[in-house]
């Protein structure tokens, strides 16, 4: 029998999305569907379990320790094994989360804010581990407000979306709230979510020329996560690279089947990063304790320990997201480009660069939030747009958010499908 919870976060989180219809072309109703789906999204968020990796951030927050090993609960009581606590408190992660993590533990107050589900019996009884609400809530504030503010600041900088009204500020606050980036980050991939948002400001601040405070923003990326910095290299400088490869070549229109240099460019860089993993692989090179290089080892070499009964298959995730790309591609038809942005010329950019790590599903699978974060400043711009055929496009995409497996996944936990 299926858990009621697991029907209603399910359902608000789907219908949710679906009231962008209303949003998009529903006329004097837009803006009663633009709330409704607000709070529904706010609702989902608010009850959901702590799936996955919340857990492990939310004992780290509340101890100082990380979870290596599964802790034990004597009497209902919460107790770390005794082999994870044996180095400093709050020293186990990059220097500007265990920061983070100091000032909470003696800031806010932990625990839960509000019932939650627990998706072992889908009530509202609070159990072990522990719970942190108000630092995720925290996050989420943050990281919402940066979003918006760095997607506004490059949807200005396209010919498609000049003036950013108040209305239009909320339709982006729903994207954000709404996007596959936006909830995988927030609620299990905290801390390379948190590197990810200062490597989107960093892009904005890198399209604006002004550099110094790109070079700001990839430091403090780089506090929250090590491979933020990675990001940083191949985003920033594809944006910057973008704006100055549009003076040299010049290419008026986007049309669906037609590379353009920009993209060819982009292939041709995913395919050197493929073959330099691939030659570090025949080096032996994961073996040696290098910085950066020993952590790809897991997701590389040791692939199986991450095989999972819910997750998809990597052929059937690479189908699904290749699909709902080619679709929204074809509904887009021709565009002219946008100067010095372009969010359509992005995001078929950053997929021709990631496709060809799909070769190593799980490192394909952790570099997909990239695409994702701009994923969701082109469904901003879609949804913003005048024409209808780049709004449907964007529409389809959203729509689409609210059915995606690893969207759902995180929100019902790793055995709900056990139950259907």
């Amino acid at each position: 029998m299926i858990p009621h919870g697991v029907i209603v976060l399910s359902s608000l989180w789907i219908f949710a999305h679906l009231l962008i219809l209303p949003v998009v072309y529903g006329g004097k109703y837009r803006r009663v569907a633009l709330v409704c789906s607000g709070l529904l999204l706010l609702l989902v968020y608010s009850l959901k379990p702590y799936t996955y990796d919340l857990d492990k951030y939310s004992i780290y927050f509340v101890t100082g320790y990380i979870p290596t090993i599964d802790w034990h609960t004597p009497d209902d009581g919460f107790q770390l094994d005794a082999r994870d606590t044996t180095g400093d408190p709050y020293d186990g992660y990059e220097l500007g989360f265990n920061l983070l993590s100091k000032v909470a533990q003696f800031v806010l107050p932990a625990g839960s804010l509000l019932p939650r589900y627990d998706a072992n019996y889908w009530d509202f009884v609070e159990r072990p581990p522990p719970r942190y609400d108000a630092i995720f809530l925290l996050i989420m504030i943050f990281c919402a407000t940066s979003l918006i503010y760095s997607t506004k600041k490059i949807l200005q900088k396209t010919v498609l979306v000049r003036a950013i009204e108040p209305s239009s500020l909320a339709l982006i606050l729903l994207v954000v709230l709404g996007s596959v980036f936006f909830f995988i980050g927030t609620q299990n991939v905290v801390r390379q979510f948190l590197g990810l948002v200062f490597v989107l400001s960093a892009i904005n601040s890198g399209i604006s020329r002004r550099f110094l405070v790109s070079l700001f923003f990839i430091v403090l990326a780089c506090l929250f996560h090590r491979w933020a910095l990675v990001f940083a290299i191949i985003l920033v400088t594809a944006m910057i690279g973008l704006f100055w490869i549009q003076k040299l070549w010049p290419e008026e229109q986007v049309r669906v089947f037609r590379i353009t240099r920009v993209e060819l460019l982009s292939l041709f860089a995913g395919v050197v990063v493929l073959v330099t993993i691939k030659g570090l692989v025949v080096l032996g090179a994961f073996h040696i304790d290098l910085p950066l290089i020993g952590d790809l080892k897991a997701y590389v070499v040791n692939q199986d320990q991450y095989q999972m009964f819910e997750r998809l298959a990597p052929s059937i995730k690479l189908v699904s997201i290749i699909g709902l790309f080619g679709i929204s591609e074809v509904v887009l038809g021709v565009t002219t480009i946008s100067r010095p942005v372009d969010c359509r010329l992005m995001r078929r950019a950053i997929i021709l660069f990631v496709l060809p790590l799909c070769l190593y599903p799980e490192l394909f699978a952790r570099v997909l939030i990239g695409y994702w974060m701009i994923e969701m400043i082109f469904v901003a711009w879609a949804l913003l747009s005048t024409r209808r055929r780049t709004q449907l496009a964007g529409t389809i995409v959203f729509v689409a958010y609210g059915l995606a497996p690893n969207a759902l996944n995180i929100l019902l936990g790793p055995d709900w499908l056990r139950s259907i």
